[in-house]
């Protein structure tokens, strides 16, 4: 369920828990009084709890109870089941041949600035769930942070009316309590599958809350008037073994991810580092020192000065965001909540993948057949009308005879196929064709903004495919004899391929540069102007509904576009070095990459400080061995390791993939531009594989090749 939509009744619930704890905690003082039954079945005071009332209003260990609130001890509710006094007015007592009457009705608690302390704890972690919950509209991870959060505050809100045994109070912190650490759990578990970590099975998170929310159901029985004490005891050790083994799934969950890619500076990896340190800092001293000496015996440090540790953890994780500049990493930060960051990010891997290829086959095997499960579609298609030459490219059924109907336009409105013109000039007619799941079933708006997308980077895509076909030819001619003359003239064959892609990567430059500055710019000011619009006047509830749903469609045009200004032009380069932009590539590859990716870098700071075009020649030789293994290795594990070996910069490449033979001819362009690159850098590459061995690849770049040590800011 989206949480947004429920928000005025999680509103309303919590208004009523506050209300209702704070009528407790100020109706009934905390006694802290702890009973014992002896041989004769007498109840006497056994322990006096820390910051209880009762021990300095003159009661002693050993007091007979007598009589609480003028019935008999196994009569009072929080004596028969938790062995306590508490929301009692009177208590009777002997103490040898005496009776002795106390009177609390009119007492006050001195847990003041106990109770203001976690009143504030609770408004806090609501805040943190409020402010996230502006910034949100449906996620799995953004969810699940919320219910962190208010799992949290609704533990510390009712901690003092729990400690003052009201029922609900109670079953609410064990249940909650219990479940704390699994939500979180769920929290960093889709957070990183998000970013394509491959992690254990979710049904395992899954099944330890359905077990809490079984054992809540379960403790309905303190509503009850039994002997519940024994009970009590277990249900209460229960609860501390669930959150210890919660605490130690988190534990071992960021650790296994920190430890496996500690080597690796992207967004995610340093997400894992801050929360792993933050976590470390707070829930676990609260473990050790309250938690876990209680279900063995005796806290060491009392719950009501351990809740400090529980505070530390936002504290905690600010300061460690700061210290290693997390806000540089904004615009990754809001992609973790972004509604549209899923399927965003799916168009626009694929359409960086595939778009810029001019093998349109490629579109028909691989591309195609993703668009169709992520749009929900049966069938998509390409129909090209070029110099009277018709092409169709297609995935999934479509039948001739209606595509002509299609076409004809001779369809009925609820048609299975949909017909989208793409392209007409250059001589050049193109039409993008879907069919439907069924013919009732119309078009949703994320659909439909997905497909409008598509269609506009078709539109660009096809027609410079159209413009640069005679162009690439005469290149790859062009470099082929360069190849075949580098023999005899090896200098000059190296000048003019150095010269080539440093063209290449100039216009690459100068067009992400005009997207920025103008189509970007254009949406940013549509976006604000849509805003001013919506501020400026009250609209009617329809109006103001399509222009969100107007600057929604805009934020997907931008990150669209955003991602690929990046492919072309990765501008990451010099914003935050080498090693980072490699780090979120391979983040971003890890969403939707079939295998299992890892990366490490070491000797980070020596690998930024060479010059800016071998940066953009490794990041593009990088970007073709990732493109290579997703469409051909059918690998199971990817992985990438950059270290220097004495005065050489070393990139080592494997797989576990089909491999091929070396031996035989091969018509992709990817590995022979690989080795083009690695020349032009002065370096070697070298290669081993065989059918069903995988590959391994190294390249070694000279130290003189590109270490300027160029100044890093």
């Amino acid at each position: 369920m989206q949480i947004f939509k429920i928000r005025p009744l999680i509103y309303t619930m919590l208004l009523l828990m506050l209300v209702w704890t704070s009528y407790i905690t100020f109706k009934h003082p905390y006694l802290g009084i702890g009973l014992s039954q002896n041989e004769q079945n007498q109840w006497f005071i056994s322990e006096f709890y820390k910051d209880g009332i009762a021990e300095n209003a003159g009661l002693e260990l050993n007091d007979i109870i007598i009589s609480i609130n003028d019935r008999k001890p196994e009569n009072h509710p929080s004596a028969i089941k938790f062995f306590t006094i508490e929301q009692a007015y009177t208590v009777d007592i002997s103490r040898g041949d005496t009776i002795h009457n106390f009177n609390f009705a009119h007492s006050f608690s001195s847990l003041t600035f106990r109770y203001a302390m976690v009143l504030t704890s609770a408004l806090l972690f609501f805040s943190l769930a409020a402010f996230t919950a502006q910034r949100v509209i449906h996620s799995k991870t953004g969810n699940s942070l919320i219910a962190t959060f208010l799992t949290m505050g609704i533990v510390f809100l009712c901690a003092e009316a729990s400690s003052r045994e009201d029922i609900a109070s109670r079953i609410l912190v064990y249940s909650f309590m219990s479940a704390v650490p699994f939500v979180f759990a769920k929290f960093i578990y889709h957070f990183l599958t998000q970013k394509g970590y491959k992690l254990y099975s979710y049904e395992r998170v899954n099944a330890f809350l359905w077990l809490m929310i079984a054992l809540a159901v379960i403790r309905i029985i303190y509503f009850f008037d039994l002997p519940l004490h024994i009970y009590h005891v277990i249900d209460r050790t229960v609860t501390l073994l669930s959150f210890s083994a919660g605490c130690l799934l988190v534990m071992n969950l960021l650790l296994a991810v920190y430890l496996k890619n500690r080597l690796e500076y992207s967004f995610s990896a340093l997400i894992v580092r801050i929360v792993l340190l933050a976590f470390g800092s707070s829930f676990i001293p609260y473990l050790l020192l309250a938690v876990m000496p209680d279900i063995i015996g005796y806290p060491l440090v009392s719950y009501s000065r351990a809740f400090w540790f529980i505070l530390l953890f936002p504290l905690s994780f600010v300061y460690f965001a700061v210290k290693y500049k997390l806000v540089e990493h904004t615009p990754y930060i809001r992609s973790l909540f972004s509604p549209h960051h899923h399927q965003v990010l799916s168009f626009n891997r694929l359409l960086a993948e595939y778009g810029r290829t001019n093998a349109l086959n490629e579109w028909e095997k691989e591309l195609f057949p993703r668009f169709c499960k992520v749009l929900r579609l049966q069938a998509i298609g390409l129909h090209i009308v070029d110099q009277e030459n018709v092409r169709l490219y297609r995935y999934g059924p479509m039948e001739e005879e209606e595509l002509v109907k299609a076409f004809a336009k001779e369809r009925r409105p609820d048609h299975l196929y949909q017909i989208y013109a793409i392209q007409s000039k250059f001589d050049l007619t193109s039409h993008l064709i879907i069919k439907r799941e069924l013919p009732a079933k119309s078009i949703g708006k994320e659909q439909q903004q997905c497909i409008d997308v598509l269609i506009a980077w078709l539109s660009i895509t096809l027609e410079n495919m159209y413009l640069s076909e005679k162009l690439s030819l005469k290149v790859e001619n062009l470099m082929t004899e360069t190849a075949a003359a580098s023999e005899q003239k090896g200098e000059h064959a190296l000048w003019f391929r150095k010269t080539l892609y440093q063209m290449q990567e100039k216009e690459r430059r100068r067009i992400a540069s005009e997207l920025h500055d103008t189509v970007m710019q254009d949406i940013y000011f549509a976006r604000q102007r849509i805003s001013a619009i919506r501020n400026s006047a009250t609209l009617p509830a329809p109006t103001d509904e399509q222009l969100v749903e107007l600057s929604e469609y805009l934020d997907v045009i931008n990150s669209s576009l955003r991602d690929a200004n990046f492919q072309l032009y990765p501008h990451l380069l010099k914003e935050v070095g080498f090693t980072a932009t490699i780090s979120n590539l391979i983040e971003d590859e890890r969403v939707h990459a079939p295998f299992q990716l890892t990366l490490r870098i070491e000797q980070k700071n020596e690998w930024d400080r060479l010059d800016s075009d071998t940066h953009h020649h490794l990041f593009r030789i990088i970007q073709e061995l990732l493109s290579n293994a997703r469409k051909h290795a059918g690998a199971e594990q990817v992985s990438l390791h950059l270290y220097i070996d004495e005065h050489n910069f070393m990139m080592n490449y494997r797989d576990d993939g089909a491999g091929f033979d070396l031996n035989l001819e091969h018509d992709g362009a990817g590995l022979r531009n690989i080795l083009h690159r690695t020349h032009s850098l002065d370096g070697t590459m070298q290669v081993k594989t065989a059918l069903l061995q995988g590959v391994w690849l190294t390249i070694s770049l000279p130290e003189k090749a590109g270490y300027s040590y160029e100044q890093v800011y």
